[in-house]
């Protein structure tokens, strides 16, 4: 049985009942304390940040200018506020977006 995945180990772990738990002892319990940011398993990858155009094109799907990279290299994208925008492909042309999280609103 596996007990870790990159920075995260089973010891760790909340089950659902610890956090229901947690929840109904104290309903102003802070989710923030608990939980983890999802670009927490990929702060390995380099992180590009995206000027207003260009993350205008990555919520749209399209790839984007940056630093030349190898091709396929995972990629981590923000936006100029330090905004999670999603993760992409690297390449020598720029970046393309594999998982969009963002969106318009922010």
């Amino acid at each position: 049985m596996r007990t870790w995945t990159g920075p995260f180990r089973i010891e760790e772990a909340w089950t659902i009942v610890d956090l229901e738990a947690a929840l109904a002892d104290d309903p102003g319990y802070e989710w923030a304390s608990i939980s983890i940011h999802p670009d927490t398993i990929v702060q390995g990858w380099p992180a590009i940040v995206l000027t207003d155009r260009d993350r205008a094109g990555w919520l749209q799907g399209r790839a984007v200018s940056g630093p030349p990279m190898d091709d396929g290299i995972g990629v981590r994208t923000y936006d100029t506020a330090g905004n999670w925008l999603g993760i992409g492909h690297g390449s020598a042309l720029g970046t393309r977006p594999w998982k969009v999280v963002g969106n318009d609103g922010t």
